[in-house]
């Protein structure tokens, strides 16, 4: 919790810096070769409200790079590793200038200077990208070392928990022998504990090694304290076997809430490394969505020009570059799936992941051929709107699992006992691959309203390429779609089994959204 606010501040800075040079480059398109004092009112408008914007986002910078310092001081005892990390990632922000070159920015795009504008954003970007990945990769380093750690406390106290259970066992055998046998009845029932004490009093200095077991520590010394307590009860003459019991007992009590505080921070690291996953991936995608909004705008005044005589040498060179950009963006985007493990196990993201590889290279293919025709951006916006459907998974996704543990808690999982073997939530849970469903369902609806409206004038052969791949795309959603709610019904614990839904509830549908209007856009690919 102590950096996450400065690395989710960081991330914020960055996607809002990438849509305001978004922003610019559009205005940019539209004001070439005008000085300041030739822009329409409505230009200026635009260019005052950038500018502003882009004023704010220097001023939020500014406070970010203060922040990281003083959490820095903050942490330097309990933390020196994050501290440090903090400490660089605003050194960063200060070697670079990241607040300077945002509000330089700001100054160029009201004087209608918005390429040089765009460069300023862009390094003030790629500065902010270097501080978050400083801050990133300490976190990420700080929480695998204690998952470790956890891992290995965990079964020490499962170990230790099993073994002063067969102790309390055998004393309350021997109390039941007492009568019988009289002290005689104990002997023997010291030493156990007293090797029982000795790897408690060890397990005491694994936790407290480390800063993020020490809370941890307190809990297994009482037990040791305790086990002290029955091991002099046991040795005393006579035996005084109600307090020796009472000191067990204690010491398991003590044991298991030293276990259950280690789990509860194991799942908590756990959840912090999802969130920064969710965070990296989502980062990523908003820059492919950039990236495919860029294509599309260059696009566009092509296939506006082909419409009306056909494509020249000069517009087939520039689809062509247009082209290779296109088919870059297919790449990383594929890239993206195979590197991140978490992903590849889902399936409704693997689909979407499907979807945006097809529709990108049939775009590419098209550029490359200078084919320039509404197909084109179609697929592109096909495009555009995958990437945004997986950028709201990962949203909802993140929502979900904080809506679970509003206070950071993870949720509690299998009631207590049991050990480690717990299987950690998914990257993206199946009510929020389920939204994805519904986002690709509208992008098929889509497709094929926009095939009909394309006019005579396009080829027919297309247009039935159009509509099969969208019927196509609802039958694999279908099938999906039923795997999901079987799955969302049983993590409900068995509410709304198929068959029994509401009527008129589309079962294939979340049934939180209207079923009517699709979200998605098209998602053409032929």
């Amino acid at each position: 919790q102590d950096s996450w606010a400065q690395r989710r501040a960081l991330e914020r800075l960055a996607e809002d810096q990438a849509q305001l040079r978004e922003r610019t480059a559009e205005l940019d398109r539209q004001t070439t070769g005008r000085g300041a004092e030739e822009l329409t009112p409505e230009q200026r408008r635009q260019a005052q409200d950038l500018a502003r914007q882009q004023e704010e986002l220097a001023q939020r910078a500014n406070e970010a790079v203060a922040n990281l310092q003083q959490q820095a001081e903050r942490l330097s005892q309990n933390d020196p590793a994050m501290s440090q990390a903090l400490r660089q990632a605003a050194q960063e922000g200060q070697r670079s200038q990241v607040s300077q070159q945002m509000q330089q920015a700001a100054q160029q795009v009201r004087e209608n200077q918005q390429q040089q504008a765009q460069r300023s954003q862009q390094r003030a970007e790629q500065a902010i990208q270097q501080m978050l990945d400083q801050v990133r990769d300490a976190q990420r380093t700080r929480d695998a070392t204690l998952r470790r750690e956890l891992a290995s406390l965990v079964q020490t106290l499962e170990t230790l928990i099993a073994d002063q259970r067969t102790q309390i066992t055998r004393l309350e055998e021997a109390r039941a022998a007492q009568a019988n046998a009289g002290d005689a009845a104990f002997a023997g029932l010291d030493a156990p504990m007293i090797r029982l004490n000795t790897a408690t009093l060890a397990a005491v200095d694994q936790a407290a090694g480390s800063g993020g077991t020490r809370s941890i520590a307190q809990s297994i010394r009482g037990a040791a304290q305790a086990q002290t307590q029955a091991i002099s009860a046991l040795r005393a003459a006579p035996v005084d076997a109600e307090s020796a019991d009472q000191g067990e007992r204690a010491s398991l009590q003590r044991l298991e809430k030293a276990l259950e505080e280690a789990r509860t921070q194991a799942q908590q690291a756990a959840q912090r490394d999802r969130a920064r996953q969710r965070a990296e991936l989502r980062q990523a995608y908003q820059a492919l969505l950039v990236r495919q909004e860029q294509l599309r705008l260059q696009t566009e005044p092509l296939v506006v020009a082909a419409s009306e005589r056909a494509p020249d040498r000069r517009a087939r060179s520039v689809a062509r570059q247009v082209g290779d950009e296109q088919e870059k963006l297919r790449v990383d985007a594929s890239d993206l799936l195979k590197q991140n493990a978490g992903l590849s196990e889902l399936s409704v993201m693997v689909l979407a992941h499907r979807r945006l590889d097809e529709a990108a290279a049939a775009a590419a293919a098209q550029l490359r051929e200078a084919q320039l025709g509404p197909l084109l951006t179609i697929r592109q916006t096909g495009a555009m709107r995958t990437l945004q459907s997986l950028i709201d998974a990962l949203d909802e996704a993140q929502r979900e699992e904080e809506f679970r543990t509003p206070e950071g808690r993870p949720q509690e999982q299998g009631g207590g006992g049991g050990g480690g073997g717990q299987q950690e939530p998914p990257l993206v849970p199946p009510l929020a691959e389920l939204k994805v469903l519904r986002r690709l369902q509208g992008d098929a609806l889509t497709a094929t309203r926009d095939a009909e409206a394309l006019g005579p004038n396009v080829d027919a052969a297309l247009r039935r390429a159009v509509v099969q791949d969208a019927t196509q795309l609802q039958r694999e959603l279908a099938t999906q779609a039923q795997s999901l709610m079987e799955k969302v019904t049983r993590e409900q614990g068995g509410a709304g089994q198929p068959g029994n839904q509401p009527q008129g509830q589309r079962q294939d549908l979340p049934q939180d959204q209207p079923q009517d209007q699709p979200q998605g856009g098209p998602g053409v690919q032929p």
